[in-house]
């Protein structure tokens, strides 16, 4: 799976997908890095928050990632 880049709210997120799990990616943009896994289709978690001021739109995230990678 490659990375890719999406647009919420007017920000703008890198999607890595991880080597070692389907389901964990990182998420980064100018001001916030996290680590995020699908515990079930449609539901997300944050796994680490290793910087950053702002909460990331955890849920939407998922969805688009879900349609991009047909999760």
């Amino acid at each position: 799976m490659e990375p890719f880049e999406l647009k919420v709210n007017k920000r703008t997120y890198k999607i890595i997908p991880s080597v070692a799990n389907k389901t964990t990616f990182s998420v980064l943009n100018y001001s916030a890095f996290y680590t995020i896994t699908r515990l079930t289709r449609g539901y997300w978690e944050i796994i680490e928050h290793r910087f950053g001021d702002h909460l990331i739109p955890l849920q939407e995230i998922g969805r688009s990632i879900e349609e991009y990678y047909k999760l």
